[in-house]
């Protein structure tokens, strides 16, 4: 998932990441076929690249929408070079968020990342992070507003401009229906099924001409799009009309530019590959349930940006998935490590590693450590002018010879071939340089703890640090693996899951609550649950959890008819045992408050 709002390339992978961006479809990645200059920018729309051969390329960076399984989409805006900008062949023009300029993939963050326990708050599944990281990671989520505009109605309000920031108290189409409320949402199935929510709707009293004023809001952020589809053309207000013509008329204007770079007339249909165009036409839009609706159907896109929450999903590289905990560490209160004075964003309980057996976090979380100040110290290098580039050269050489071998020391033999010294080292002393190392753990190989440490002192970087916990006021006994770790962030969000009540549908297995919104979802426990509510030391709620257990139909039952009969009801005297209650019994024993 495009997680955040600013991914940069990673410190360490594998040089797949270079081999993505050559395999991405033009969905993701537009790239030059040969060289030139960038000559037009149209933000959201094409850009245009003339090549050293005369020729001249459009390509299409109209932001990409990415459904998610929650019912909301991912966008996917395309980042562009500017004009005057040169191009390789082969080398991105125009990309999401998941690459870099330099044809990188890359899809999270670095992240200064420590392996402790934190005051207890990250269990086995379980970060615990800044505030500052959590909004560092802020992720843009486009929800739709689909609102349904009845035949023979008037328009009194219509907001028709894409980049609009809206709050939820704004009014995104308003009109005079003759109608109730009640009538006009049972009249379309569309609100039935999830299209639009009862806060959207503002049934208001006033009267206007004898008719019912009905508004229907927006939600907070920014409109990114707008389509509207017409099935009823005669009995559809002008006003609709007319914004469904400047935007079919803008969309065929762009496809007719991007059209134009090709000579094949087979080919023309390319031009519009990643271009929504159902809206284009006017009769035989469906709604979700199959049914043909009458008048017109103004769909808008909003993109929220939000935070990190408790409960988002967070997940490197080596399977270590896991969610935020229900603490946040406050922006004044930033844990940093002794040493290095590294303020550190995120925390993984070691449980999490080495009951899982990943210790590759261990060895990505030193290397990234290794190569963030290698980096560091070559462009220092760089500025004084008593360091020979040689010097810089044969740190670098060193370096990557211990922790990478033979493979790794010709990559860099390689690139310093292609760029003489004199232009490294100026690249080396730019600030406003995009410069920064990278480390490929070449595919079927592996690098030794033993060869991380040599190059560590080498470079006189400490791998593991005590840490300052300003919430304790106190610094960590022992030293702990302190690094920077590659992270990302899961489209799984706590807002979506997040679905209680009292009554409705059950699972006839289990009798627990059934999940998704759609099945009139409730809440269940699980195993993460159980860790969860362990580090809040609330034995009495999985006394109850546990003990009365939701797939014991026998004591259930009992206590049911205890209820009803007498109203109220003891716990019965026996309870069946299993795999749930087991696992409740290790982890108490575990921890010293139960013996069995």
């Amino acid at each position: 998932m495009n997680g955040t709002n600013g991914n940069e390339p990673p410190l360490v992978g594998t040089g797949g990441e270079y081999i993505v961006t050559q395999l991405a479809s033009r969905r993701f990645v537009q790239k030059a076929k040969k060289n030139g200059k960038v000559v037009e920018v149209v933000k959201d729309k094409y850009i245009r690249v003339k090549y050293d051969d005369g020729t001249i390329e459009a390509f299409d960076c109209v932001p990409r929408m990415s459904r998610t399984k929650m019912a909301s989409f991912i966008p996917l805006d395309m980042v562009t070079l500017e004009v005057g900008e040169k191009v390789s062949k082969n080398t991105p023009v125009a990309f999401t968020k998941l690459f870099s300029k330099s044809g990188l993939y890359s899809s999270g963050v670095n992240t200064v990342f420590a392996i402790m326990n934190y005051r207890g708050y990250n269990h086995e599944d379980s970060y615990v992070i800044t505030d500052k990281f959590a909004h560092k990671m802020n992720r843009d989520i486009v929800r739709e507003v689909s609102i349904i505009v009845p035949p023979d109605v008037k328009i009194l309000n219509l907001v028709k401009k894409v980049g609009q920031k809206t709050t939820k108290e704004d009014v995104l189409v308003e009109f005079q229906y003759d109608y109730s409320l009640d009538a006009y949402l049972n009249d379309f199935e569309v609100f039935k099924n999830n299209d639009f929510d009862d806060d959207d709707l503002s049934d208001e009293t006033m009267i206007r001409g004898g008719q019912k004023s009905i508004k229907l809001m927006a939600k907070s952020g920014e409109i990114t799009s707008i389509q509207v589809f017409v099935n009823t053309k005669m009995s559809t207000d002008k006003q609709v009309l007319t914004l469904h013509k400047n935007l079919v008329k803008e969309t065929r204007d762009t496809i007719k530019i991007l059209e134009d770079s090709y000579t094949d007339e087979n080919d023309k249909i390319k031009a519009s590959d990643n271009i929504p165009l159902k809206f284009t036409k006017i009769g035989g839009h469906k709604l979700k349930g199959g049914a043909e609706f009458t008048g017109a159907r103004i769909v808008y896109l909003i993109k929220q940006s939000e935070d990190l929450q408790t409960g988002d999903k967070l997940a490197g590289r080596h399977g270590n998935k896991g969610v935020t905990s229900s603490h946040i560490i406050p922006g004044d209160q930033i844990p940093v490590s002794k040493n290095h004075k590294l303020e550190i964003d995120t925390f993984v309980s070691p449980t999490g590693v080495y009951a899982r057996k990943n210790v590759c976090v261990v060895k990505e979380l030193y290397l990234g450590k290794v190569i963030y100040f290698l980096d560091k110290q070559v462009k220092e290098m760089a500025k004084d002018s008593k360091v020979k580039t040689e010097q810089i050269i044969k740190l670098l050489l060193d370096v990557y010879n211990l922790i990478g071998g033979e493979k790794s020391k010709k990559l860099i033999e390689g690139y310093l071939k292609n760029n003489n010294e004199a232009k490294f080292r100026k690249t080396l002393k730019d600030e406003n340089s995009e410069f920064k190392l990278f480390f490929p753990v070449v595919p079927f190989s592996k690098v030794e703890f033993s060869d991380i440490h040599k190059a560590a002192d080498l470079i006189d970087v400490e791998l593991d640090e005590y840490v300052y916990i300003p919430e304790l006021k106190m610094t960590t006994k022992e030293k702990v693996p302190v690094g920077i770790m590659y992270m990302q962030v899961l489209e799984q969000t706590s807002q979506s899951y997040a679905s209680v009540r009292s009554v409705g549908k059950y699972q006839s297995g289990t009798r627990q609550a059934t999940k998704g919104k759609s099945n009139e979802g409730g809440q269940a426990i699980g195993q993460l649950d159980i860790n969860a509510l362990l580090t809040y030391d609330a034995p009495d709620i999985l006394n109850e959890l546990l003990t009365l257990r939701s797939d014991e139909h026998q004591s259930k039952q009992e206590v049911f008819n205890n209820i009803i009969n007498t109203g109220h009801s003891e716990m019965p005297k026996f309870i069946k045992q299993g795999a749930t209650n087991d696992l409740f019994g290790t982890y108490m024993t575990s921890m010293g408050l139960i013996t069995l």
